[in-house]
């Protein structure tokens, strides 16, 4: 009996693992290939700051790109642990992620497949969002220290 109830707290275990993803530090994210950095690549003159959106290591979710986007607009297309960097002038923006919006119909946005955030962005400010899973099945931004 206790080897079976072991066995099934090591299922349940990895079972828990595979349900999120997995954070990626900015200096080990890899730059999107610049086919998937879609805009805001350059400085505007004058005023900006700067937001660097990181995708989390796949262990869900991992057949498909996500779409970064600025106010609904793509700004980028990142595949798991790549991070792009975005020049935005200050002021507030609506920034969003969802399922890639182009490709294969498993890949397309569905319901819960999409989250967006409201954020203040200020010259010369450097900002850093994760996009991950939640351990509950939904996309997510967060904020994460420098």
């Amino acid at each position: 009996m206790t080897t079976r109830f072991a066995i099934s707290i090591l299922f349940l275990a990895v079972g828990l693992a595979g349900c999120g993803t997995g954070a990626v530090p900015a200096a080990r994210a890899k730059a999107a290939p610049a086919e998937r950095q879609i805009a805001f690549q350059a400085r505007p003159a004058g005023a900006s700051g700067t937001l660097v959106i990181i995708r989390d290591a796949a262990l869900r979710g991992g057949r498909c790109y996500y779409d970064v986007l600025i106010n609904g607009a793509a700004a980028a297309r990142l595949d798991a642990g790549e991070k792009s960097t975005l020049f935005l002038p200050p002021g507030e923006v609506l920034l969003g992620a969802a399922r890639e919006s182009e490709g294969n119909d498993y890949c397309r946005p569905g319901l819960g497949e999409r989250t967006q955030r409201e954020i203040s962005i200020r010259d010369g400010e450097t900002q850093i969002y994760r996009v991950f899973i939640d351990f509950s099945g939904k996309m997510n931004l967060q904020k994460v220290a420098q």
